[in-house]
Protein backbone atom coordinates (compact mmCIF):
# COMPACT_ATOMS: atom_id res chain seq x y z
CA UNK A 1 0.00 0.00 0.00
CA UNK A 2 1.15 3.36 -0.82
CA UNK A 3 2.23 5.76 1.98
CA UNK A 4 -0.75 9.02 1.56
CA UNK A 5 0.77 11.91 3.06
CA UNK A 6 -1.57 14.06 5.56
CA UNK A 7 -0.14 17.78 6.00
CA UNK A 8 -2.68 20.12 7.34
CA UNK A 9 -2.30 23.31 6.06
CA UNK A 10 -5.45 25.58 6.80
CA UNK A 11 -5.42 24.76 10.85
CA UNK A 12 -1.59 25.51 11.18
CA UNK A 13 -1.89 28.76 8.65
CA UNK A 14 -4.95 29.52 10.13
CA UNK A 15 -3.57 29.82 13.57
CA UNK A 16 -0.56 31.89 12.41
CA UNK A 17 -2.43 34.67 10.34
CA UNK A 18 -4.84 35.07 12.79
CA UNK A 19 -1.31 36.31 15.12
CA UNK A 20 0.23 37.87 12.06
CA UNK A 21 -2.91 39.49 11.10
CA UNK A 22 -5.19 39.85 14.20
CA UNK A 23 -7.54 43.05 13.06
CA UNK A 24 -8.97 41.37 10.25
CA UNK A 25 -12.73 41.36 10.05
CA UNK A 26 -14.92 38.05 9.77
CA UNK A 27 -16.12 39.18 5.99
CA UNK A 28 -12.83 39.88 5.35
CA UNK A 29 -11.13 36.76 6.99
CA UNK A 30 -13.35 34.40 5.77
CA UNK A 31 -12.30 35.24 1.80
CA UNK A 32 -9.10 35.16 2.90
CA UNK A 33 -9.21 31.38 4.08
CA UNK A 34 -11.55 30.32 1.22
CA UNK A 35 -8.85 31.70 -1.21
CA UNK A 36 -6.15 28.77 0.69
CA UNK A 37 -5.72 26.01 -0.82
CA UNK A 38 -5.12 22.59 1.19
CA UNK A 39 -1.06 22.42 1.28
CA UNK A 40 -1.14 18.70 0.00
CA UNK A 41 -3.38 20.04 -2.97
CA UNK A 42 -1.14 22.69 -3.75
CA UNK A 43 0.60 22.39 -7.00
CA UNK A 44 3.37 25.84 -6.14
CA UNK A 45 3.84 24.27 -3.08
CA UNK A 46 4.38 20.76 -4.88
CA UNK A 47 6.59 22.34 -7.40
CA UNK A 48 8.61 24.38 -5.12
CA UNK A 49 9.87 20.76 -2.95
CA UNK A 50 10.06 18.68 -6.18
CA UNK A 51 12.18 21.59 -6.96
CA UNK A 52 14.56 21.44 -3.62
CA UNK A 53 14.56 17.98 -3.94
CA UNK A 54 16.14 18.27 -7.42
CA UNK A 55 18.98 20.25 -6.56
CA UNK A 56 19.75 18.68 -3.33
CA UNK A 57 19.57 15.31 -1.76
CA UNK A 58 20.67 16.56 2.01
CA UNK A 59 18.26 19.58 2.19
CA UNK A 60 16.42 21.94 3.05
CA UNK A 61 15.36 20.75 5.80
CA UNK A 62 11.72 19.48 6.03
CA UNK A 63 11.09 22.54 8.45
CA UNK A 64 12.09 24.89 6.15
CA UNK A 65 10.36 23.71 3.11
CA UNK A 66 7.09 23.70 5.56
CA UNK A 67 8.08 27.39 6.57
CA UNK A 68 8.60 28.54 2.54
CA UNK A 69 5.02 26.51 2.38
CA UNK A 70 3.67 29.34 4.24
CA UNK A 71 5.20 32.14 2.33
CA UNK A 72 3.74 30.31 -1.25
CA UNK A 73 0.11 29.34 0.19
CA UNK A 74 -1.05 33.07 1.09
CA UNK A 75 0.77 34.03 -2.24
CA UNK A 76 -1.28 31.68 -4.20
CA UNK A 77 -4.85 32.60 -2.48
CA UNK A 78 -3.73 36.51 -3.22
CA UNK A 79 -3.32 35.03 -6.75
CA UNK A 80 -6.62 33.54 -6.91
CA UNK A 81 -8.33 36.57 -5.63
CA UNK A 82 -6.64 39.09 -7.74
CA UNK A 83 -7.81 36.61 -10.74
CA UNK A 84 -11.48 36.35 -9.73
CA UNK A 85 -11.98 40.31 -9.54
CA UNK A 86 -10.75 40.99 -12.61
CA UNK A 87 -12.27 37.95 -14.53
CA UNK A 88 -15.04 36.58 -12.77
CA UNK A 89 -18.02 37.42 -11.05
CA UNK A 90 -17.66 35.94 -8.00
CA UNK A 91 -18.13 39.26 -6.17
CA UNK A 92 -20.84 41.29 -6.80
CA UNK A 93 -21.65 43.83 -4.82
CA UNK A 94 -19.01 46.79 -4.15
CA UNK A 95 -18.76 45.95 -0.47
CA UNK A 96 -17.94 42.16 -1.35
CA UNK A 97 -15.13 43.25 -4.10
CA UNK A 98 -14.00 45.74 -1.59
CA UNK A 99 -13.97 42.44 0.95
CA UNK A 100 -12.13 40.59 -1.28
CA UNK A 101 -9.47 43.35 -2.27
CA UNK A 102 -8.95 43.59 1.12
CA UNK A 103 -8.11 40.00 1.62
CA UNK A 104 -5.65 39.62 -0.95
CA UNK A 105 -3.87 42.42 0.32
CA UNK A 106 -3.98 40.78 3.79
CA UNK A 107 -2.53 37.53 2.38
CA UNK A 108 0.47 39.67 0.40
CA UNK A 109 0.92 41.04 3.50
CA UNK A 110 0.99 37.56 4.77
CA UNK A 111 3.70 36.19 2.43
CA UNK A 112 5.88 38.34 3.23
CA UNK A 113 5.69 38.59 7.04
CA UNK A 114 6.52 34.69 6.70
CA UNK A 115 9.56 35.02 4.95
CA UNK A 116 11.47 36.18 8.00
CA UNK A 117 11.29 32.25 9.50
CA UNK A 118 11.55 30.38 5.93
CA UNK A 119 15.41 29.94 6.33
CA UNK A 120 17.36 29.48 9.22
CA UNK A 121 20.77 31.73 8.38
CA UNK A 122 20.86 35.38 7.06
CA UNK A 123 22.13 35.08 3.67
CA UNK A 124 19.26 32.32 2.44
CA UNK A 125 16.67 34.20 4.01
CA UNK A 126 17.83 37.65 1.88
CA UNK A 127 17.51 35.01 -1.25
CA UNK A 128 14.45 34.05 -0.80
CA UNK A 129 13.05 37.33 0.00
CA UNK A 130 14.56 39.01 -3.35
CA UNK A 131 12.75 35.85 -4.97
CA UNK A 132 9.32 37.17 -3.12
CA UNK A 133 9.90 40.46 -4.09
CA UNK A 134 10.42 39.78 -7.59
CA UNK A 135 7.68 37.92 -7.46
CA UNK A 136 5.64 40.19 -6.40
CA UNK A 137 6.63 43.04 -8.95
CA UNK A 138 6.08 41.27 -11.37
CA UNK A 139 2.33 40.07 -10.24
CA UNK A 140 1.87 43.59 -9.90
CA UNK A 141 2.86 44.82 -13.49
CA UNK A 142 0.70 42.00 -14.39
CA UNK A 143 -2.69 42.86 -12.93
CA UNK A 144 -2.17 46.35 -13.74
CA UNK A 145 -1.89 45.59 -17.63
CA UNK A 146 -4.81 43.62 -16.84
CA UNK A 147 -6.63 46.41 -15.58
CA UNK A 148 -5.99 48.94 -18.46
CA UNK A 149 -6.25 45.81 -21.09
CA UNK A 150 -8.94 44.13 -20.04
CA UNK A 151 -10.73 43.85 -23.84
CA UNK A 152 -7.60 42.62 -25.33
CA UNK A 153 -7.30 39.32 -26.91
CA UNK A 154 -3.81 37.99 -25.23
CA UNK A 155 -2.49 37.91 -21.86
CA UNK A 156 -1.24 40.95 -20.42
CA UNK A 157 2.28 42.11 -21.55
CA UNK A 158 3.81 45.01 -19.33
CA UNK A 159 6.51 46.98 -19.40
CA UNK A 160 10.22 45.63 -18.54
CA UNK A 161 10.27 46.84 -14.36
CA UNK A 162 13.38 48.11 -13.03
CA UNK A 163 13.25 45.88 -10.26
CA UNK A 164 13.02 42.63 -12.25
CA UNK A 165 15.49 40.41 -11.70
CA UNK A 166 17.27 39.30 -15.02
CA UNK A 167 15.25 35.93 -16.24
CA UNK A 168 12.26 37.00 -14.65
CA UNK A 169 9.78 37.17 -17.36
CA UNK A 170 8.03 40.83 -17.82
CA UNK A 171 5.77 39.73 -19.88
CA UNK A 172 4.25 36.72 -17.86
CA UNK A 173 1.01 36.04 -16.52
CA UNK A 174 0.03 35.93 -12.54
CA UNK A 175 -0.32 32.24 -12.17
CA UNK A 176 2.83 31.18 -14.33
CA UNK A 177 4.89 33.89 -12.34
CA UNK A 178 3.41 32.36 -9.41
CA UNK A 179 5.13 28.77 -10.24
CA UNK A 180 7.80 30.26 -11.27
CA UNK A 181 8.72 31.67 -7.99
CA UNK A 182 7.56 28.20 -6.25
CA UNK A 183 10.27 26.26 -8.26
CA UNK A 184 12.70 29.16 -7.55
CA UNK A 185 11.68 28.98 -3.93
CA UNK A 186 12.68 25.33 -3.70
CA UNK A 187 16.12 25.61 -5.65
CA UNK A 188 17.25 28.65 -3.67
CA UNK A 189 16.27 27.10 -0.07
CA UNK A 190 18.78 24.11 -1.50
CA UNK A 191 21.57 26.65 -2.10
CA UNK A 192 21.41 26.58 -6.26
CA UNK A 193 23.55 28.93 -8.45
CA UNK A 194 22.04 31.75 -10.19
CA UNK A 195 21.80 29.55 -12.93
CA UNK A 196 20.09 26.80 -11.98
CA UNK A 197 17.25 29.41 -9.84
CA UNK A 198 17.13 30.98 -13.46
CA UNK A 199 15.84 27.64 -14.99
CA UNK A 200 14.12 26.02 -12.02
CA UNK A 201 11.95 29.82 -12.69
CA UNK A 202 11.85 29.31 -16.49
CA UNK A 203 10.56 25.55 -15.82
CA UNK A 204 7.65 26.34 -13.31
CA UNK A 205 6.47 29.26 -15.60
CA UNK A 206 6.64 27.17 -18.53
CA UNK A 207 4.62 24.07 -16.64
CA UNK A 208 1.97 26.48 -15.38
CA UNK A 209 1.00 28.04 -19.14
CA UNK A 210 0.92 24.56 -20.20
CA UNK A 211 -1.47 23.11 -17.60
CA UNK A 212 -3.67 26.05 -18.25
CA UNK A 213 -3.59 25.53 -21.98
CA UNK A 214 -4.77 21.95 -20.90
CA UNK A 215 -7.79 22.94 -18.50
CA UNK A 216 -9.12 25.23 -21.35
CA UNK A 217 -8.94 22.88 -23.62
CA UNK A 218 -10.00 19.20 -22.08
CA UNK A 219 -11.81 17.12 -24.67
CA UNK A 220 -13.19 15.04 -22.07
CA UNK A 221 -14.46 14.62 -18.60
CA UNK A 222 -11.83 13.92 -16.32
CA UNK A 223 -11.41 12.67 -12.94
CA UNK A 224 -8.66 15.32 -12.24
CA UNK A 225 -7.63 18.30 -13.50
CA UNK A 226 -3.84 18.29 -15.56
CA UNK A 227 -2.99 20.72 -12.38
CA UNK A 228 -4.37 18.24 -9.92
CA UNK A 229 -2.38 15.75 -11.63
CA UNK A 230 0.90 17.40 -11.94
CA UNK A 231 0.39 18.36 -8.27
CA UNK A 232 0.35 14.22 -7.85
CA UNK A 233 3.18 14.01 -9.92
CA UNK A 234 5.52 15.97 -8.26
CA UNK A 235 4.26 14.93 -4.46
CA UNK A 236 4.78 11.78 -5.36
CA UNK A 237 1.82 10.67 -4.41
CA UNK A 238 -0.53 7.40 -5.48
CA UNK A 239 -2.63 7.50 -8.85
CA UNK A 240 -4.76 5.53 -6.81
CA UNK A 241 -5.08 8.00 -4.03
CA UNK A 242 -9.02 9.70 -4.05
CA UNK A 243 -8.80 12.71 -6.53
CA UNK A 244 -11.39 15.37 -4.73
CA UNK A 245 -9.74 18.73 -5.43
CA UNK A 246 -10.80 21.70 -4.50
CA UNK A 247 -13.09 23.10 -7.36
CA UNK A 248 -10.99 25.41 -9.64
CA UNK A 249 -11.61 29.17 -9.55
CA UNK A 250 -13.52 30.77 -12.35
CA UNK A 251 -10.89 32.51 -13.41
CA UNK A 252 -8.31 29.94 -12.28
CA UNK A 253 -6.66 30.12 -15.74
CA UNK A 254 -8.61 33.19 -17.38
CA UNK A 255 -5.45 35.34 -16.54
CA UNK A 256 -2.77 32.57 -17.74
CA UNK A 257 -1.78 31.29 -20.90
CA UNK A 258 0.17 32.70 -23.83
CA UNK A 259 -2.93 33.96 -26.45
CA UNK A 260 -6.45 33.08 -26.75
CA UNK A 261 -10.12 34.02 -27.82
CA UNK A 262 -11.92 36.68 -25.31
CA UNK A 263 -13.49 33.14 -23.80
CA UNK A 264 -10.19 32.03 -23.14
CA UNK A 265 -10.60 29.19 -25.85
CA UNK A 266 -7.65 28.36 -28.17
CA UNK A 267 -8.46 26.30 -31.66
CA UNK A 268 -7.36 22.75 -31.17
CA UNK A 269 -4.35 23.12 -33.44
CA UNK A 270 -3.11 26.29 -31.79
CA UNK A 271 -3.55 24.54 -28.31
CA UNK A 272 -1.81 21.59 -29.80
CA UNK A 273 1.07 23.67 -31.28
CA UNK A 274 1.33 26.32 -27.93
CA UNK A 275 1.19 23.24 -25.40
CA UNK A 276 4.22 21.56 -26.88
CA UNK A 277 6.00 24.71 -27.15
CA UNK A 278 5.64 25.39 -23.61
CA UNK A 279 6.62 21.79 -22.50
CA UNK A 280 9.71 21.91 -24.65
CA UNK A 281 10.51 24.98 -22.76
CA UNK A 282 10.13 23.34 -19.45
CA UNK A 283 12.09 19.84 -20.12
CA UNK A 284 14.73 22.65 -21.94
CA UNK A 285 15.29 24.54 -18.39
CA UNK A 286 15.06 21.04 -16.60
CA UNK A 287 18.06 19.88 -18.07
CA UNK A 288 20.40 23.18 -16.52
CA UNK A 289 18.73 21.88 -12.87
CA UNK A 290 21.42 19.70 -11.16
CA UNK A 291 20.58 16.69 -9.25
CA UNK A 292 23.17 16.49 -6.49
CA UNK A 293 22.39 12.59 -5.82
CA UNK A 294 20.99 9.74 -7.08
CA UNK A 295 18.03 9.15 -4.66
CA UNK A 296 15.40 11.29 -2.50
CA UNK A 297 16.35 13.41 0.49
CA UNK A 298 15.35 11.33 3.02
CA UNK A 299 14.01 13.70 5.13
CA UNK A 300 11.82 15.35 2.65
CA UNK A 301 7.71 16.01 3.51
CA UNK A 302 7.32 13.41 0.65
CA UNK A 303 9.31 9.98 0.29
CA UNK A 304 9.11 8.55 -3.30
CA UNK A 305 11.04 5.83 -5.32
CA UNK A 306 11.68 8.07 -7.87
CA UNK A 307 14.32 10.89 -7.57
CA UNK A 308 12.66 14.26 -7.47
CA UNK A 309 13.99 15.40 -10.89
CA UNK A 310 12.56 12.59 -12.30
CA UNK A 311 8.85 13.82 -10.85
CA UNK A 312 9.61 17.35 -12.58
CA UNK A 313 10.13 15.38 -16.15
CA UNK A 314 7.49 13.59 -15.46
CA UNK A 315 5.11 16.56 -14.78
CA UNK A 316 5.83 17.75 -18.53
CA UNK A 317 3.79 14.30 -19.85
CA UNK A 318 1.66 12.92 -17.23
CA UNK A 319 -1.40 15.52 -17.47
CA UNK A 320 -0.88 16.05 -20.93
CA UNK A 321 -1.09 12.79 -22.56
CA UNK A 322 -4.62 12.09 -23.56
CA UNK A 323 -4.72 16.07 -24.82
CA UNK A 324 -1.90 16.00 -27.17
CA UNK A 325 -3.22 12.24 -28.38
CA UNK A 326 -6.49 14.05 -29.12
CA UNK A 327 -5.60 16.39 -31.12
CA UNK A 328 -3.94 14.73 -33.19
Amino acid sequence: MTERTSTPAREPIADRLDRTLPALSPEVRSIAFDALEPVDRSFPVALCRASAGAVSSDGPSARTLESIALVIEPLQGYVRLRNDLLAADRYESAAERDAAILAGDYLHAFAHASIGDASPTDGSRLELFRVLTSASNALASAYATSESDSGSDTTPVSEPSRTTRPGQSTGDAPTAILAGAAAEFGVTAAGATETVRKSARAYGASLSRALSIAERGSVDARDESPRGAATRVLSARSFDDDTDEPPLSASENALDGPVGNRDGSLEAGDRSAILERELESARSALETIETVDSCDRAGGPHRSGLKARARLERATRVPFENLLAADE
